[in-house]
């Protein structure tokens, strides 16, 4: 009897013991480790028995104020984690080559640094490349180089075939084909792609004193015809380079007024400019691209009107208008980063 009373009482021991450590509560093993410390530390140095950690032969059972702090530990991460997460979708929802067709963007400033443009002229130049500043003078100086292709009369409904290369670290390299195969090149740039070789070739290392341009995200094509009748058709215009494009490049259009040439058809006919952009979330100046196509202008033969009848391409530095989805991205993961910091000062204070 007294061995089975003597089992009860000790498993009736153990149960409390459980009890107690499940529920965080101080047990006798405690107080009795508490005496032993107080006998060898000073008394202010001693914890408390709730704040002793428990130890058995298969468990490590923390008090409560460290169950507090484990669960502080998992929230904060699960904050951050959010936190990392939104601005993760914020740099996802960038595209690295945005083409779009004929909307313009919205942008908070805009800064040409080159251009290069084919028009129809009677007696002066037919292309040219420029610094940004477009086809004039500045300070007495030129703010281009340029060559001639020929009078209105030979221009007129000639397809030319044109490309625009860029060389990252070197420069710029225009080139148009006439329908007789015969290229007359433009370049602007120093480096080993420069001057390129062949006949009717222009080539400077700067223009006004500065280097061709090292740093831009866009192109603007722009295509023109104001005089009455005229138009200027575009064909095949094609963008490669390294880069991702996302979008849909106009391959095929025309702008014009009144009803010369035929088909009168294709992207804003009877309007009288074309517009396009391509942007790109990084700078272009650090790729190799080319930019190629057809080009078919047609006009009276009259002097004058040199810029009423052109295709231009301008490399910018442009800064876009943010859309509503980026900033309400950066707005969630900034209410998320607030939350947890005035969490964790309440904390604090308590």
């Amino acid at each position: 009897m007294s061995f089975h009373r003597q089992g009860r009482t000790a498993r009736e021991a153990r149960r409390t013991t459980w009890a107690c450590r499940s529920s965080g509560l101080p047990t006798e093993e405690d107080a009795g480790r508490s005496k032993m410390l107080r006998l060898l530390v000073p008394e202010s140095r001693v914890p408390s028995p709730s704040r002793i950690t428990h130890f058995n032969s298969h468990r490590l059972i923390p008090d409560p104020s460290m169950k507090t702090m484990k669960l502080s530990l998992v929230k904060r991460s699960r904050v951050v984690t959010l936190a990392i997460a939104l601005t993760a979708m914020m740099a996802a929802h960038a595209r690295a080559l945005q083409i779009n067709a004929t909307t313009s963007p919205n942008l908070l400033s805009e800064t040409g640094v080159a251009g290069a443009k084919y028009r129809l002229s009677q007696g002066n130049f037919d292309m040219s490349l420029d610094d940004g500043s477009g086809t004039t003078r500045i300070n007495n100086q030129d703010t281009f180089i340029q060559k001639n292709l020929g009078n209105n009369g030979t221009l007129s409904g000639a397809t030319f075939s044109f490309q625009l290369e860029h060389v990252a670290g070197q420069g710029f390299v225009f080139s148009m084909t006439s329908p007789a195969s015969v290229t007359t090149t433009l370049a602007w740039g120093s480096g080993s792609s420069f001057p390129p070789s062949g006949p009717n070739v222009t080539s400077v290392e700067t223009i006004r004193g500065n280097n061709a341009p090292s740093s831009f995200n866009a192109l603007q094509l722009n295509a023109r015809a104001s005089r009455d009748p005229s138009y200027m058709a575009f064909e095949d215009l094609v963008f490669t380079s390294s880069a991702t494009q996302t979008g849909t490049l106009v391959t095929n259009g025309r702008v014009g007024t009144g009803s010369i040439g035929s088909p009168a058809s294709g992207p804003d006919f009877g309007t009288s400019v074309f517009e396009q952009w391509l942007i790109a979330d990084g700078n272009l100046g650090d790729l190799d691209w080319t930019l190629s196509g057809k080009l078919t202008g047609a006009r009276d033969s009259i002097a004058g009107g040199d810029e009423t009848v052109r295709f231009l391409v301008n490399m910018k530095q442009v800064t876009l208008v943010p859309e509503p989805s980026t900033f309400a991205i950066a707005g969630l993961s900034g209410l998320a980063m607030l939350g947890y910091g005035l969490r964790r000062r309440k904390m604090a204070r308590a």
